[in-house]
């Protein structure tokens, strides 16, 4: 009788070390490309929020800031971190005037809104004598109401009909010092700056006239770098005298909130730009 020996294949102690060690290095090198990949991704979004926070910010005060004139008196305070301006809304042409009594017509441009909800005033456009450009201004109302009214039928059609009781009207229509056709600008009274909202540093907007404070972007860096303004006159130097600003220059630093990026406490980013303001 034949007997014979069956062989058993299979890995040796040494084999099975070698493959673990080869599988250690393998998925040591697969988490460390994740972990790279990973902290680069937070450092681009971070990057990506920080600036688009920036870039907003300064759309906001360059829309804001462009209709003014601070030689017409809208740029009324300024400070390093702060200025407080007139912010403009709605626009249009008086088309009948109730005069002399208490209400305008008002043709409007564009599809801003007169409002008498308390923020908004008026600012129309006195031409004193018609022959001569020295005697003319610009004159400030309340909007007390709102509602329809019709033009004067040399215009045709309906306006808006504004209730302004401090409105200085002529003693009859087509005698100063205004006359038909004069501008009208509605406004409100803004301060826009650097505040603390929930423990971070924001641009916020006060109203000068509620005193409510709006956060509007978020989160820049602290103070005295997260929002500053440098005010220049004409031959170019910084003055703090806002009747002379004929430039505003804006620089907004933002950081990302908590971390953001390992290894720092806060990515941070900024933009600078200068702005010229209307008929200065």
């Amino acid at each position: 009788m034949i007997t014979g020996s069956r062989s058993t294949a299979g890995f040796t102690m040494v084999e099975l070390l070698v493959v673990v060690v080869v599988g250690a290095l393998i998925l040591g090198a697969t988490f460390q490309v994740l972990g790279v990949q990973e902290r680069s991704y937070r450092h681009q979004g971070a990057a990506m929020a920080t600036q688009q926070n920036i870039r907003a910010a300064l759309d906001v005060l360059e829309s804001e800031l462009r209709e003014i004139s601070a030689s017409d008196g809208d740029l009324t305070m300024i400070q390093p971190e702060s200025l407080t301006f007139r912010a403009y809304r709605a626009a249009g042409f008086i088309c009948n005037l109730n005069a002399p009594g208490t209400w305008i017509v008002v043709r409007q441009q564009g599809t801003q809104p007169f409002l008498d909800d308390g923020t908004q005033q008026l600012l129309y456009f006195i031409e004193g004598t018609q022959t001569t450009g020295t005697d003319d201004d610009w004159g400030v109302t309340r909007i007390q109401k709102v509602d329809t009214g019709a033009c004067d039928p040399s215009w045709g059609g309906n306006g808006t009909a504004l209730v302004v009781p401090d409105f200085i009207f002529p003693p009859a229509i087509g005698e100063p010092p205004v006359y038909l056709g004069a501008p009208v600008r509605s406004f409100e009274v803004f301060t826009y700056g650097l505040y603390t909202v929930d423990g971070e540093p924001v641009l916020a907007r006060r109203d000068a006239t509620t005193g409510s404070l709006v956060p509007i972007i978020g989160p820049l860096a602290p103070s005295p770098n997260g929002l500053v303004f440098r005010y220049l006159d004409a031959n170019g130097n910084e003055t703090t005298n806002p009747a002379n600003v004929v430039r505003i220059g804006i620089v907004v630093r933002g950081r990302t909130q908590g971390t953001g990026v390992p290894g720092q406490t806060h990515y941070t980013d900024s933009l600078a730009t200068q702005l010229f303001l209307r008929n200065n």
